[in-house]
């Protein structure tokens, strides 16, 4: 205290006043409340609090500009590719520049075919495009499940206004780019999930050696830049902390560090300028998520960090973890045991002090000569044969008689809601790698050979000339049609001396051959042949052959059709259900009108009651769409083949669930979503497969003899016929 003293006063009054400039440090160690939202008011309370939040601003800032400096020149790569995509082509120079400037659309027709594939198979059908699927058994749980795949199709297609259009920028960057991220929040202005694609302009990671979780697990950490406008930062206010001192200042302009590569590359292309100026600007808000370590913690925790990138200034700081859903079974488990074991000890004391009662006033009879010595042992050993066993404690606690003895509390697992997808596999770091990118070069080789014919083109057409110094045009030189252009001082031998026209040649045709060889080679190395697009066969081809050159392409499709579908879709539909369990009312009333799964049915509409907790539950999630690739045609031909075989077949006729699935394929084929749904719920399953069981078996009639047959005759006694008792009725009638 003597150190921090700036003055003494020791006037009248009573006692000293000590003035402090500042309050000394707490001597107990800074641990911040984890179970708090935004730690950071709590971490300001304290000297060390505070220096341990700048610290962690710092090192956010610190390592997004690591991150995002070290992958720049993927960065660059990516928006040139998406020039090519576009066809924006670099502006041709004297003596060209009024020359054409001509593109050969090689990355751009090869990528649509196959994102209209992937789109048309996965997204063709919105009302089903994924099914959820029951773990258990229980009809609580095939129920809950049913209801979950209607409620979850239901929010893909009416409440997620952007999740289509979401869903084609996905695609998009997963063929052309090679590498896509989608970032799965619940958004608080809108009360809506949402599931943004975000470009490489938004999202960072560090380079790691390896990286093949769909979810990002394997990575330290991601960062995720927000460009919020003014409006959207103060409906902030409440979950973030210092909102206001961030609006204080002015918002970035669009072209300042960290810089965004393809906005740039996407304003060129439609010709709009990107603002410089702070007026319409977006404040930069980096999201950091990673594993930091906190004051008192054995081990580093996942955590959220919201930071301001112009002040450094933490808005947000929060652990970023769930409970495990399997280990809160096995916690709920052991704790209902737990109070069951609990209840069975208070029982049991109870019931042994109620004991103890009753032979202590035999106890006090016996002393009073109320009851004799005999009647005493007596009563004493039917106590003794009616004092129970204790209760046994369950296996996993290890001492009963601790009164605070509880199971382990569940694990706590990060909270991942980033979903990643490659379409070729990298063998080092998380980016991957495309078709696209083997495209771009290709393509880039195309338009330099286009240019270059059309160059050589261009001065045939246009060719010049060489003159002497004594060459003197009257009125200059113009070439045009009927245009007189007159020398001075010159004969018509002259001219024919003084004045050359050199011939650059003709265009080099093989440069059109090389073209379509770059061409054809893009092609094979995207698996995007001419017929994808409906391009007729060769002369004379079959239709089977067409047909076969097809499959054989739709095979090669399905193979990174499957790559974005699982893990990537799944991983995204996942995320949405663990943000409704989150996220959603405890009860929630939806109204569905012809929804799919047969419910309700076509012309009616219908409530569908969804809580929070079915979503706590463990359920599996199956994308719905054919991701075989086949034509339409094909998958016709083989529900018809499968209708027919149902159809004609006297042992599956009775199976009417299997009818009724047989019509629905075909349905599907068709795209006839509609005659789905007039189908309505399936019938219950039929009974098993093959012919019907055998009646049971007739009263006295050996197991297995059809019935009609007569009963057999009882087999005769050892002794001969049996005697008919008296007084029995003989074959005459009744004995005298």
């Amino acid at each position: 205290m003597a150190d921090d003293m700036t003055e003494v006063d020791t006037g009248d009054d009573p006692e000293p006043v000590i003035e402090v400039d500042d309050m000394p440090a707490s001597d107990t160690a800074f641990v911040p409340d984890l179970s708090v939202p935004n730690m950071v008011l709590e971490c300001e309370a304290t000297s060390e609090g505070q220096a341990f939040l700048d610290e962690l601003g710092s090192k956010v800032i610190r390592d997004f500009d690591e991150a995002y400096d070290g992958c720049s020149a993927w960065r660059k790569r990516v928006a040139d590719d998406w020039l090519i995509f576009c066809g924006e082509l670099p502006k041709k120079t004297w003596p060209y520049e009024n020359s054409a400037n001509a593109h050969v659309p090689i990355l751009l027709t090869n990528t649509l075919r196959i994102i209209s594939r992937l789109s048309s198979e996965l997204f063709d059908d919105w009302s089903n495009v994924y099914t959820v699927i029951p773990v258990g058994p229980t009809e609580e749980e095939k129920q809950e499940a049913r209801i979950l795949t209607i409620h979850g199709n239901w929010q893909l297609r009416e409440q997620i206004a952007d999740f289509p259009r979401q869903q084609e920028r996905g695609l998009l960057m997963y063929i052309v780019t090679g590498d896509v991220t989608c970032h799965s929040f619940y958004d608080q202005s809108t009360g809506l999930n949402r599931h943004e694609m975000l470009t490489v302009d938004e999202f960072v990671t560090p380079y790691v050696n390896v990286s093949t979780m769909p979810d990002y697990s394997d990575v330290p950490f991601r960062v995720k830049i927000l460009r919020y406008q003014r409006h959207q930062l103060q409906g902030m206010r409440g979950e973030w902390e210092h909102v206001d001192e961030v609006l204080e200042g002015k918002a970035s302009g669009w072209d300042e560090d960290p810089d965004m590569v393809l906005l740039q590359a996407m304003a060129e292309v439609q010709g709009v300028e990107v603002p410089t100026d702070n007026d319409n600007g977006a404040y930069r808000i980096l999201q950091y998520e990673g594993w930091v370590e906190i004051p008192g913690q054995v081990r580093d925790l996942f955590c959220q960090v919201i930071v301001d990138y112009s002040t450094k200034q933490v808005l947000k700081f929060s652990l970023h973890e769930k409970t495990n859903w399997q280990d809160q079974v096995r916690y709920d488990s052991q704790m209902t045991e737990l109070q069951g074991f609990r209840a069975a000890q208070d029982a049991h004391a109870q019931e042994g002090h109620q004991l103890m009662q009753v032979g202590s006033r035999l106890a006090q009879a016996h002393v009073a000569g109320q009851i004799g010595p005999q009647h005493m042992i007596a009563a004493t050993q039917q106590i003794s044969q009616a004092m129970k066993q204790p209760p046994q404690p369950p296996q996993w606690l290890e001492n009963p008689d601790d009164p605070n003895a509880a199971p382990e509390q569940p694990r706590m697992d990060p909270i991942h809601l980033f979903s990643h997808a490659v379409c070729i596999e990298p063998l080092a770091g998380n980016l991957g790698i495309s078709y696209g990118r083997v495209n771009a070069d290709h393509n880039r080789a195309a338009d330099t050979l286009l240019s270059q014919f059309i160059d050589q083109a261009t001065q045939s057409n246009c060719r010049t000339m060489i003159t002497t110094e004594d060459v003197e045009f009257k009125e200059g030189l113009e070439l045009s049609p009927g245009r007189q252009n007159k020398v001075t001082g010159m004969t018509g031998g002259d001219l024919r001396d003084k004045i050359l026209f050199p011939d650059p040649g003709q265009a080099n045709p093989q440069m059109v051959e090389l073209i379509n060889l770059v061409s054809q080679w893009s092609q094979e190395a995207a698996q995007a042949p001419d017929v994808l697009s409906g391009e007729p066969g060769k002369s004379g081809e079959t239709y089977r052959g067409i047909s076969t050159r097809i499959e054989q392409a739709t095979k090669q499709l399905s193979w990174f059709g499957r790559r974005y579908a699982n893990p990537f879709l799944r991983q995204i539909l996942m995320n949405n259900s663990f943000l409704n369990s989150v996220y959603l009312r405890d009860e929630e009333i939806v109204s569905v009108v012809n929804q799919a799964l047969g419910f309700p049915a076509v012309g009616q509409s219908a409530n569908l009651k969804v809580t929070r907790k079915m979503y706590q539950r463990n359920y599996k999630i199956e994308i719905r769409s054919d991701l075989r690739f086949v034509p339409e045609e094909q998958q016709m031909g083989e529900a018809m083949q499968v209708l027919q075989l149902v159809s004609t077949n006297p042992l599956l006729q009775p199976n009417l669930a299997l009818q009724y699935s047989a019509i629905k394929g075909v349905f599907e084929a068709m795209k006839r979503f509609d005659l789905v749904q007039i189908l309505g719920p399936p019938p219950p399953p039929s009974p098993q497969f093959g012919p019907p069981p055998a009646p049971p078996p007739q009263p006295g009639m050996p197991p297995g003899v059809p019935p009609g047959v007569p009963p057999p005759h009882p087999p005769m006694p050892p002794n001969g016929a049996p005697k008919p008792p008296p007084n029995a009725p003989g074959p005459g009638g009744p004995v005298a």
